[in-house]
């Protein structure tokens, strides 16, 4: 897994290249706050591997096996943002949904927006919601 870092005086951001996937969040100084669930076997769907990260994903809800559990690797469109960058991935096979999330890092202050956004690249109309998990060390 390629990672990335963003970073201000106050936050660490870390997120995976080929996969859409925050993996830290680090106070200057402090462990990462985010779970890694990287020991857990995956979960087979018909899409290939589903492997539990931990970190912060974008699902779609409501759950339903395999939509919701379609791997989350692959190809990552990274666009530079003037406070942060923006992940994009492919169109979903099976779905046709396509997931974005922008990371927005404040310069000044230890604050970080996430917006999330599911794009239907299918050919009829889907009824479903953005679902963010992130999931913390205990």
């Amino acid at each position: 897994m390629n990672k990335y870092i963003l970073k201000n005086d106050f936050l660490q951001i870390e997120y995976l290249t080929d996969s859409l996937r925050i993996t830290g969040l680090l106070p200057n100084g402090k462990p990462n706050m985010l779970a890694d669930l990287g020991n857990l076997p995956p979960i087979p769907t018909p899409y290939g591997d589903f492997y539990f990260r931990g970190g912060h994903r974008l699902w779609h809800a409501p759950e339903a096996m395999p939509r919701t559990y379609i791997p989350d690797v692959g190809e990552i469109a990274i666009t530079d943002l003037p406070d942060g960058v923006a992940l994009e991935t492919q169109t979903e096979p099976g779905t046709g949904i396509r997931k974005r999330i922008e990371i927005h890092l404040a310069a000044d202050k230890p604050s970080v927006t996430l917006i999330h956004t599911l794009i239907n690249d299918g050919l009829w109309p889907v009824e479903l919601a953005p679902w963010a998990i992130t999931q913390f060390r205990l």
